[in-house]
């Protein structure tokens, strides 16, 4: 997994790298070649000798189209305030279906054998399936200078689960790490863990050319992660129910590149989606153990903060329907680094003493598809 992580953030920041890179080599050729556009020679005078169009309907819809294609590379002036009016709706609104499927925490045990001394469930066999939430976002278009965005999209409890009734546990037995000291022994378990993430943004977006946009902007992230293991005790025969639940409140800037990576007919278009940013993480973890007999009520909560890191990386298609609607659909993975997953909080919580620590040392990766309208008004 340390492999697969390094491997991705590489291919993160390269390909940030690259385009940004491949947009100053663009603009360094334009200026040293003299080269122009056409929406750069327009002149607002029709009987003008720069002026290739011989009356003003040809001028309107020459000047359109040239500004849809080169939009706001060289000024803000002339036929350009008419581009933007007449070909380039103010508003673009995106509504999607989100599809991600995040990964299991790893390293920590969970359960094992106390004859044996083999383990029986960790943290990372609990895997987790595709779970569905919306994405939406609102571009509000201007004809020179940035362009402003809005993003959100939320994730609400994908599952993962893993049952062990008393006739798979070896001798009727499994003993469960509850904490740091205490080890439970259990007739029957069952475990849950589930994830809750939020995310909104801000961006500021300027086309750099006609096929690269960068974008700048403040990201907020709310990330839960809850643990529960319950069932019977081996030796008092009384239910028990064992919970930890961390919060990460997550938020910073963040840079990206927006590109179009192929287009085809006018109408079919493929993106290239990149935004990293270092981040700041408020975290804190409950942890609360009950059963009737053993050890009553028993819990302990702490708090820390951290620098996180989150890397996201999407391919988009869209098919344009009409000149206001268009279909999308693509494929995206996320990765966060230092959060709190409540799992690891097991072996800094000292629940017999009412103490714990915070590990904010652990990494999110999700993937999943996305499919929804874009709207321009």
């Amino acid at each position: 997994m340390a492999v697969c992580k390094s491997n991705i953030l590489s291919l993160l920041v390269v390909l940030s790298l690259s385009i940004a890179a491949g947009a100053a080599d663009d603009k360094s050729l334009d200026f040293v070649t003299g080269k122009t556009y056409q929406s750069d020679i327009i002149d607002d005078d029709s009987t003008s000798d720069t002026n290739p169009f011989d009356n003003e309907e040809d001028y309107i819809e020459n000047c359109s189209d040239l500004c849809s294609k080169h939009p706001c590379q060289r000024r803000c002036e002339d036929c350009y305030d008419d581009c933007c009016i007449r070909c380039n709706p103010p508003w673009t609104a995106t509504a999607e279906a989100l599809f991600l499927r995040p990964s299991p925490t790893s390293g920590q045990q969970l359960l094992f054998d106390p004859l044996q001394g083999s383990n029986l469930l960790n943290s990372s066999d609990m895997a987790f399936p595709f779970e569905a939430g919306p994405r939406l976002s609102l571009i509000r278009h201007r004809c020179c200078g940035w362009d402003f965005e809005l993003n959100y999209f939320g994730i609400l409890g994908p599952k993962a689960r893993a049952d062990f009734p008393t006739d798979v546990l070896p001798e009727g037995v499994g003993n469960l790490i509850v904490d740091d000291e205490i080890l439970l022994p259990v007739n029957e378990v069952g475990f849950e863990e589930y994830y809750m993430l939020y995310s909104s943004e801000f961006n500021f977006r300027r086309p750099v050319n006609d096929w690269l946009t960068t974008l700048v902007g403040f990201r907020w992230v709310e990330f839960y992660d809850n643990y529960q293991a319950q069932g019977t005790e081996a030796i008092e025969s009384t239910p028990f129910v064992h919970t930890i639940n961390t919060h990460n409140h997550i938020y910073g800037f963040q840079i990206g590149e927006d590109a179009l990576l192929f287009e085809a007919t006018g109408r079919f278009r493929i993106n290239g989606l990149v935004k990293i940013g270092i981040f700041y993480n408020a975290a804190d973890q409950n942890s609360n153990f009950y059963d009737s007999a053993s050890f009553g009520y028993l819990s302990a909560v702490a708090n820390g903060n951290h620098v996180a890191f989150l890397g996201e990386l999407g391919l988009i298609g869209s098919y344009q329907l009409t000149k206001h609607v268009a279909l999308r659909g693509g494929y995206q993975v996320m990765w966060i680094e230092g959060v709190a997953l409540a799992p690891r909080q097991i072996p800094v919580t000292n629940l017999g003493a009412g103490t714990a620590g915070i590990d904010i040392t652990g990494g999110l990766f999700a993937h999943g598809a996305n499919a929804g309208l874009e709207i321009k008004w």
